[in-house]
């Protein structure tokens, strides 16, 4: 996990400018790393769902 958080820094201190105005790059390239590093598998709509409504109407961004 220190190996993957040091990766994704180095991202965001070259790319900050790109990631401030794309959130879906954000999503992509830096918190579904992680989340499948903690074994979200977010490749896999069975397992995590990326802004569904709940059955409390909330919409949030990843549900496992």
């Amino acid at each position: 996990m220190e190996n993957l958080i040091r990766e994704l820094k180095a991202k965001i201190v070259s790319h900050r400018g790109y990631y401030e105005s794309n959130e879906a790059a954000v999503r992509r390239q830096l918190i579904e790393p992680i989340l499948d590093h903690i074994g979200w598998r977010t490749d896999d709509p069975n397992l995590v769902k990326v802004n569904s409504q709940t059955e409390e109407r909330d919409i949030p961004d990843y549900t496992y």
